[in-house]
């Protein structure tokens, strides 16, 4: 009613973190093991925050910065990308189980060289899928304006699957949890039409997928499934409002 919108707004705790000069917060999630916030910065701290407790730890730190952190469904395992292309798998006590190029580097390429302009820090996402026993990825392609959608295996490391380059929106993935669909945003500019919802599957091929019906200049800023995947939400915002769209998953609409 009227009235409930009317009322002074939310009352929000803040825990100030320490961080150092010019270090700013990239990515953070909750982790169900630790009870704790594991937060990522763009000077690769990993700080493990215990909101009860206003502690905050240094659990780790990695070049290039942290760009996504995701932990698996289960807790036991962390995915992080960095600042320098890499894609790094730990458990939940920080072990370090393997690291890989989030992309193949051509002979001659430094890897230790940021791959990703200065300040441009958020980006190159990890979504799992909802058993955990694969998770995906949104990586630039060397040299082009396209994304490459990447399908890996969670014991080990490798590739499972990998998408064609296609012109992909922002850092939006998102794995249905019942592992049927992967979703992501194509930016449809060069076809003067705004953008697509469009859907891949495990084998890296693509499925379908549909516009969303706004104009050229919109762009998605998230993309979420619900618990039992047959509901989408998409945050939508355009030159002069923003809006919030919800998708029934049998007919898109």
């Amino acid at each position: 009613n009227e009235r409930a919108w009317t009322k002074g707004p939310l009352q929000a705790e803040i825990d100030p973190l320490d961080l150092e000069p010019e270090d700013v917060i990239t990515s953070f999630d909750y982790l169900m093991e630790k009870e704790a916030l594991i937060v990522g910065t763009s000077n690769g701290l990993l700080l493990l925050h215990n909101v009860d407790g206003k502690e905050t730890e240094v659990v780790g730190r990695v070049e290039g910065g942290v760009k996504c952190i995701s932990p698996s469904p289960d807790g036991d395992l962390l995915g992080v990308t960095t600042g320098l292309g890499q894609l790094l798998v730990m458990t939940h006590d920080w072990d370090l189980l393997y690291e890989t190029a989030l992309e193949d580097q051509p002979d001659g390429v430094d890897v230790r060289e940021p791959k990703f302009p200065s300040g441009e820090m958020f980006g190159s996402p990890i979504t799992w899928r909802g058993d955990g026993k694969y998770f995906a990825t949104l990586s630039e392609v060397l040299n082009s304006s396209c994304k490459r959608l990447k399908v890996w295996e969670r014991d080990g490391g490798a590739v499972h699957a990998s998408s064609e380059p296609k012109e992909l929106m922002g850092s939006i993935l998102d794995w249905m949890p019942s592992g049927a669909k992967i979703a992501t945003v194509c930016d449809r500019k060069a076809q003067n039409e705004g953008p697509s919802i469009v859907f891949f599957e495990r084998n890296g091929l693509e499925r379908s997928s549909f516009l969303i019906g706004e104009p050229i200049d919109a762009t998605v800023e998230l993309l979420k499934w619900n618990c039992s995947s047959d509901l989408l939400a998409a945050v939508v915002r355009c030159g002069n409002y923003d809006s919030v769209k919800i998708w029934f998953f049998s007919n898109n609409h």
